[in-house]
């Protein structure tokens, strides 16, 4: 028999000297779908750097100021994960499109330089996180909608275990080459974010928090 026990997070967390602000959904928003400042989190986590990106930060983004609850996350992916509006702003209280999720995910993975081959955003993004990543296979969804929490579950569990795109020159690559896919076929290393960043650890996302599965 398997129990769900919460992972314990609290360990690797010491409270900020800067007062922040609690996550909060904009008003308005279904209370089934995440903010982009939420979903941040979640990559940032999801990538296994939480105890650096927790105390608060200044970021690029004038939206997103030392003092949201939100800003050491955002500023961790800012430039390379996220890149905000194209004036200046991040809008981390809009719920987050789907397409916009997913944007982050490949990119965490390490298939933007795959994206410009298939077709820039969005569509290259949705087209690389199938094909390349298999994120898509139990998701169905329609381009311009927000991501709801159930949406959000399925994308980041199937990102924990799918092979690490390497678009550059990496110690594991094979005969030093400049991009492969860590999938374990031809030579190539297996490497997942469960592997790398979580060390194997059954754990997986709930939707709302990340827990982990032990045997009795």
């Amino acid at each position: 028999m398997r129990k769900i026990i919460a992972l314990v997070l609290v360990a690797m967390l010491l409270i900020p000297a800067v007062a922040i602000a609690q996550p909060q959904t904009s008003e308005g928003d279904d209370s089934d779908t995440i903010t982009r400042a939420e979903f941040s989190k979640i990559v940032v986590e999801l990538g296994g750097r939480l105890s650096v990106s927790f105390f608060p930060r200044d970021t690029e983004f004038v939206d997103v100021t030392i003092d949201h609850w939100a800003s050491g996350y955002i500023h961790q992916l800012a430039g390379n994960i996220v890149r905000g509006d194209g004036d200046g702003n991040f809008r981390p209280d809009d719920a987050i499109l789907i397409e916009e999720a997913i944007t982050m995910l490949v990119r965490l993975l390490g298939g933007q330089s795959q994206v410009i081959v298939a077709d820039g955003f969005p569509y290259g993004y949705i087209i690389v996180a199938d094909e390349l990543f298999g994120l898509m296979e139990e998701v169905d969804f329609t381009s311009g909608e927000y991501a709801t929490r159930d949406l959000v579950q399925k994308l980041v569990n199937a990102s924990l275990d799918t092979p690490i795109f390497f678009s550059h020159a990496h110690a594991n690559a094979p005969h030093g080459s400049g991009a492969f896919l860590a999938d374990g076929i031809g030579g190539n290393p297996l490497q997942t974010l469960r592997t790398s960043a979580w060390h194997n650890s059954p754990i997986y996302f709930n939707g709302e928090n990340w827990v982990m599965l032990e045997s009795e």
